[in-house]
């Protein structure tokens, strides 16, 4: 979870980069023109949870440094960083049962997650009290019937002309909604007809810019990622340019003076700003600003639609590989298993593994014997698919007992080894003790000169010589009894172990062709309204279109295991077929 959030806070922080760095580089261009930059921006940030989830996946593996893990055989302490938070237990005990109780911290990615729902949740729900109030204005204000008012609004806007009300809570005039928009005005602005033209020139171009829709895309994308202080200045960015072009806008139609001093006369004004809509006034900090662009710009810059057409593909260009861009760690171990042409044995745990993989989707009770501790382990399953994480962790468990099957067997290995070596050195050793007996036999050969104590010397250490030759032979001879002895234990294990491989590809191809059937259940509307009462009778809430959308999950799942299981079969057969062809 907090690997996910960095990530997204990372394509966050580059898409709101992007549109402000190419903003900046177009400071000489109209405000139109870059407020098109910032609204792809934000339309890219929007979708980015969208492509994240549902698009298509680029993933990048990158390798994660090892992490120690513990043998059956030597179980060594893990760091004290790496462990998870302790839980709390407390034991009470009773005559015939002890009931334990504990209660385990949540993870980081709880509070992580709360956090941010937190943020989320303040933001949106300030966007929606904000548009009830302005709901509620509308409702409540009356409509605009002076003729000053109305004359200038048919002849703006001739064909969809928007709701004109007045209203006592609004300091200044704004406009919000869907097109054709709603339009408030002040009672004092009211008084006012000889600012109509203005006025209503100015949130009309408002409207037609769509600027409203844009400015609540921009609440949603910043209540999605509050935690990202650039999606704030883009926001705050668009804003501002949006006056800016709805400014230039107005001033190609309306005497620039005229308009100027309108602007003045509303600085006092409040802009309420606090509200999700689009006000004459805008932002109080830019009011100034927009009054000197509009009296110092007499002229222009002619519109290029080009530059701002490249501007937005550019993010769309960087937009859509970015957000599909998936990091995904690469264990070492699991690669060693994959590159190692070396013949693999599968513990206990490993056809307890294989077998929950295969009866993921089966109603019925698993029931596993684990041979090595001698107990029989019962999975009881609900015949729903294993989800993306269950594959994984299977995967992950299958892989581990592979490389610990491995190193069982090069231990085996190094042990015959040693064994082959002892036998080696006590051959050399009664090889050494023949030799003498040879010298010895040949001096009894020898025509004797009364020397007979010497002979009978050599003669007893002849004898001497003879019993330790005998018990090198021995010895030697045990020790090729042992090592004939470990090495078939080892082939028998290695045999059955890829026989157990066999069978729990053959296992995971079957629960595949389950899946599929489950999916083309799925299909059926009857079966998936029995599956939602079973599900409401369990105190669960999945609904029909949840059923739907789990047909296409189940079938890719289905795929995935049925070319795991090809793979893990193909790779045995390989590997017992490979030693069947090197023999002569």
């Amino acid at each position: 979870m907090i690997a996910a959030l960095t990530l997204v806070l990372a394509k966050s922080v580059l898409f709101a980069g992007l549109a402000l760095g190419l903003t900046a580089l177009m400071r000489r261009r109209p405000a139109a023109e870059r407020v098109e930059v910032l609204r792809a921006a934000l339309v890219a940030l929007a979708v980015l949870p969208l492509i994240a989830l549902a698009g298509p996946d680029l993933a990048l593996r990158v390798l994660e440094p090892a992490t120690a893990t513990a043998t059956v055989g030597a179980p060594e302490a893990a760091p004290e960083a790496a462990l998870p938070p302790a839980p709390l237990q407390t034991a009470l005990t009773l005559p015939r049962a002890t009931v334990t109780a504990q209660i385990t911290p949540p993870p980081a990615w709880v509070w992580i997650a709360a956090a941010w729902s937190l943020g989320a949740l303040l933001i949106a729900g300030r966007f929606v009290l904000g548009v009830a109030v302005l709901a509620r204005w509308s409702r409540r204000g009356r409509p605009v019937e002076d003729a000053r008012w109305v004359a200038p609004l048919n002849r703006l806007a001739p064909r969809r002309a928007p709701s004109l009300r007045v209203s006592a809570a609004v300091a200044a005039p704004l406009s919000w909604g869907l097109p054709p928009g709603r339009i408030l005005i002040a009672p004092a602005q009211l008084a006012r007809p000889d600012q109509a033209e203005a006025v209503l020139a100015h949130e009309l171009a408002h409207i037609r810019r769509a600027d409203w829709l844009f400015l609540a895309l921009s609440r949603l994308v910043t209540a999605l990622f509050w935690f990202n202080p650039l999606v704030w200045l883009v926001a705050r960015e668009m804003e501002r340019l949006s006056e800016h072009a709805v400014d230039e806008a107005v001033v190609r139609h309306l005497d620039r003076e005229t308009y100027a001093r309108i602007l003045v006369g509303m600085a006092a004004q409040s802009s309420q700003t606090h509200l999700p809509a689009v006000g004459m006034t805008g932002p109080a900090r830019s009011l100034a600003q927009r009054i000197k662009l509009v009296m110092s710009d007499p002229r222009p810059a002619p519109a290029r639609p080009w530059i701002a057409a490249a501007a937005i593909a550019a993010v769309a260009a960087v937009a859509a590989p970015v957000a599909a861009l998936e990091f995904i760690a690469r264990d070492p171990q699991v690669q060693d298993a994959y590159a190692s042409p070396a013949p693999a044995t599968v513990s206990a745990a490993a056809a307890e593994v294989v077998a929950q993989q295969a009866q993921a989707d089966a109603a019925e009770p698993v029931r596993i014997v684990d041979r090595d501790e001698r107990r029989e382990v019962v999975v009881i399953r609900d015949g729903d698919a294993l989800s993306d994480a269950e594959r994984a962790a299977v995967r992950a468990d299958v892989h581990r007992a592979r490389a610990e099957a491995r190193q069982a067997a090069h231990e085996a290995r190094a042990v015959a080894a040693d064994h082959a070596r002892r036998a080696e050195q006590h051959g050399r050793e009664a090889g050494r003790h023949a030799r003498s007996l040879a010298r010895l036999e040949r001096l009894r050969s020898l025509p004797t000169s009364g020397d007979y104590a010497g002979l009978a010397r050599l003669a007893d250490l002849g004898v001497n010589i003879q019993a330790q030759v005998d018990r090198a032979v021995a010895e030697a001879a045990n020790v090729r009894v042992d090592t004939a002895r470990i090495q078939e234990e080892v082939a028998r294990e290695l045999a059955a172990a890829q026989v157990e491989l066999v069978a729990g590809g053959d296992e995971m191809i079957r629960g595949a062709r389950q899946m599929r059937q489950e999916a083309d259940r799925m299909g059926d509307p009857a079966y998936r309204a029995r599956k939602i009462r079973e599900a409401r009778a369990r105190g669960e809430t999945v609904t029909d279109q949840d059923l739907i959308e789990a047909i296409p999950h189940l079938r890719s799942g289905a795929d995935s295991l049925e070319r795991a299981g090809e793979q893990l079969r193909t790779r045995t057969l390989a590997q017992v077929q490979a030693p069947a062809r090197a023999r002569p």
